[in-house]
């Protein structure tokens, strides 16, 4: 009897050895994937969070789809555009989603998250800087017509080691994203008169083939006709992919 018991013991026993000997294989290879997801991700053992952990590439500055933004002179006068400080060609506007103001452009002059990734200086918003950039007049009849890239900016928290050497690590970043689709209404102002100190109207030089647009050197004319409301636009954006303000002077 014992003799006929002991080889299926002795089966059995193997065949437990053979299941812990496979268990403890596919442990130690998990171990070891573990390790080198570490490894590939910063050289120093990592987290093992593996792909769902954000990059650095992650928080860099996206490129919407490009939207036509045009400014068309109904009236019988010239009219005046300002535009932002260091990008001449492009006058400003205001998108509003659900009667809110959506950024545009980072709140301060530290630039954005792609910004903080280099040691390059960071582009100052116009409301940042000390004055706005060059008048732009669009005579009669005339259309100003530029490309914007149709996105926002929103905070995070971009890890530290995404920080340049030449930047601060702050709690919180600027970060550029495609501007979500949506119904938005666009608003903006303009000026119908400038006049230099000595009453003889201001030079203008042309800012390219357009007929009818041209700069206005600001620091050798004032003001004088006072801001005026630009029509309010209702556009579904990024996919209406143009913003128009027809302009009819008072």
């Amino acid at each position: 009897m014992i003799a006929a018991v002991l080889p299926s013991q002795a089966r059995r026993v193997r065949k437990l050895a053979v299941t812990l000997s496979g268990v403890l294989g596919l442990l130690t290879l998990a171990a070891c994937a573990k390790t080198l997801d570490g490894d590939a991700g910063d050289g120093n053992g990592g987290s093992g969070a593996g792909s769902a952990a954000p990059t650095c590439d992650d928080y860099a500055d996206a490129r919407g789809p490009d939207v036509a933004v045009r400014f068309r002179n109904d009236g019988a006068e010239e009219i005046y555009l300002s535009t932002f400080c260091n990008v001449p060609n492009r006058p400003s506007f205001t998108l509003l989603r659900d009667g809110s103001e959506v950024r545009l452009e980072p709140t301060e002059c530290e630039g954005t998250c792609g910004d903080a990734q280099s040691d390059a200086a960071p582009y100052c918003p116009a409301f940042d800087c000390a004055d706005l950039g060059p008048l732009l007049r669009i005579d009669p009849g005339a259309t100003y017509e530029f490309s914007w890239e149709a996105t926002e900016v929103e905070l995070s928290e971009m890890p530290a080691d995404c920080y340049d050497s030449s930047k601060t690590a702050e709690n919180l970043c600027s970060r550029r994203v495609d501007l979500k689709e949506g119904a938005f209404v666009a608003v903006g102002s303009y000026v119908t008169r400038v006049q230099t100190p000595n009453g003889m109207g201001c030079p203008c030089v042309l800012t390219g083939p357009v007929a009818g647009v041209c700069e206005v050197d600001k620091e050798s004319c004032y003001l004088t006709g006072g801001d005026q409301a630009l029509p309010e636009v209702e556009v579904e954006l990024p996919s209406a992919g143009v913003i128009e303000f027809a302009i009819v002077p008072p």
